[in-house]
């Protein structure tokens, strides 16, 4: 084992043991190679949980859950201090298992995570030229924020899904479209879309194994918030939240209806995509589902 290497797993005991080796991870930084981290990367790669890890990497520290968080931070800040060539490297290591591993990969490469990265693990204003390479320089931005949101915040049509995300409803009769707004009180579901369909109320209500009729209408996106600091901010000011900040999140949607006199069942799908899931296939959702209980009288 190269000295790298023995000082890499003193600092994977102390990220275990809840400390972060920052001073050791700096000191590395100039030093490290893509195949000095390989160890790091392994240890990542088909771990399924936290004790997972425990049970492949025996330590004489107190394991904690959080401990294992603080190592998947640390494979991220060595992915930052190499560039690019552990960046390639580690994204051919990935695989539909290696959620942590994929986990590490997006804190080292996106700005609205790597920066907090850097300041626990390179001590902030990381100074070797190999590391000013790979930072650059970020600018300051400032947001407008928006006065008048077209967000719906209150509504007597108002759905709870799960994972913290609210459906909440409006038809306009004078202008005869409906508006619907999906929040969500971690962060923003980055593919979300929205679909209707107006149907007689002797119609079958639709299920989410009928997500490929032809009848659904994609509704279009008319406006994407967040909250941060008592403010409505566009979905721009996203990419400066911090790495463990929880904003709030709204997405809105809204059509033409056709004018009716006749009462109608609204059909609403809410398609949020993943790219896997747990066993590896595509899908085309992973979080899908069909609301069908709100019947209105008129749409003109």
């Amino acid at each position: 084992m190269s000295r790298i290497t023995q000082q890499l797993e003193k600092a994977v005991d102390q990220c275990l043991a809840n400390e972060i080796p920052a001073d050791l991870i700096t000191a590395l930084a100039t030093q490290i190679s893509v195949d000095d981290i390989g160890p790091m990367i392994s240890y990542l790669k088909d771990v399924s949980d936290p004790y997972d890890f425990f049970r492949k990497r025996k330590s004489a520290v107190k394991n904690s859950p959080d401990g294992f968080f603080l190592f998947v931070d640390m494979v991220s800040a060595l992915i930052i201090s190499i560039g690019t060539e552990a960046e390639d490297f580690v994204q051919k290591q990935i695989t539909p298992s290696s959620h942590f591993l994929d986990w590490a990969l997006k804190y080292a490469t996106e700005d609205r995570f790597s920066g907090d990265i850097r300041k626990r693990f390179l001590n902030g204003d990381p100074t070797s030229e190999k590391l000013c390479e790979t930072v650059g320089t970020t600018q300051a931005v400032e947001f407008e924020a928006i006065a008048e949101p077209l967000t719906i915040f209150e509504s007597e049509q108002t759905w709870e899904l799960s994972g913290e995300t609210d459906v909440k409803a409006k038809l306009d009769y004078e202008n005869s479209s409906i508006r619907i707004t999906v929040s969500n009180g971690y962060g923003p579901m980055k593919n979300l879309k929205v679909y209707i369909q107006l149907t007689p109320l002797d119609k079958p209500q639709l299920t989410i194994t009928d997500k490929n009729d032809s009848n659904w209408l994609e509704l279009n996106v008319i406006e994407e918030i967040i909250y941060r600091d008592g403010q409505h901010l566009p979905i721009a000011a996203y990419s400066h939240v911090g790495a463990f900040e929880e904003v709030v999140w709204w997405k809105s949607f809204e059509t033409e209806l056709s004018k009716s006199a006749a009462p109608k069942r609204v059909q609403m799908m809410v398609i949020d995509p993943k790219e896997f899931c747990e066993n590896g296939e595509e899908q085309d959702a992973y979080t899908s589902v069909v609301i069908n209980d709100w019947i209105i009288e008129r749409s003109s």
